[in-house]
């Protein structure tokens, strides 16, 4: 097939499909040690070169094969709890928000879920919003009208869990000293 006038998906699924598996997963590996190693250095830790990245994902790729090999098959529910392992006190409520920017459409996706002192989800919400914005405003954006919600309906927020590190530092600073006179 001849890439040159698709767009980006249709060219990745094409690239996908044309991979064998042991290619297809290196590829998904890959990206995500990338976007792993993007995260890292947002947040000023220790990253990988991108030679280092290549040698790690193959030593990496090679001891999942042979695990799943030695290992029984056995299905186990994951729960999304499992990886967030922020906790809050008993009664209190965490935060989580995250945006999805369309730029061909111009269009904001907000999301904010609720969860419990047991990590269950209480409550979700799911915004659209016309315009475009860059990471930052968007996040903003998501922690503005997540917070307000949670005010509006009597949440006690202790913790606050979104992309942006600065975001959440200058939230969670507000949130302690609300606390502090609120005392």
């Amino acid at each position: 097939m001849n890439n040159k006038l698709c767009d980006i998906k249709d060219f990745i699924f094409n690239a996908f499909d044309s991979l064998n598996k042991d290619d297809l997963d290196f590829v998904l590996g890959f990206l995500g040690v990338t976007w792993d190693n993007r995260n890292k250095t947002l947040f000023g830790k220790n990253y990988l070169s991108a030679s280092n990245t290549v040698v790690w994902l193959r030593s990496y790729l090679e001891d999942y094969k042979n695990a799943q090999i030695k290992s029984p098959d056995v299905t186990q529910p994951s729960s999304m709890g499992d990886h967030d392992p922020a906790v809050v006190d008993r009664g209190s409520f965490k935060l989580c928000t995250d945006t999805t920017i369309d730029y061909k459409i111009s269009k904001l996706g907000l999301g904010v879920v609720v969860k419990d002192d047991h990590n269950n989800i209480i409550a979700g919400l799911a915004i659209p919003i016309s315009g475009l914005f860059d990471s930052t405003h968007a996040e903003a954006l998501a922690l503005n009208f997540a917070l307000r919600w949670c005010s509006a309906v009597n949440l006690p927020v202790l913790k606050v869990v979104s992309n942006s590190k600065n975001l959440v530092n200058k939230i969670t600073t507000v949130i302690m000293i609300y606390l502090f006179f609120l005392i």
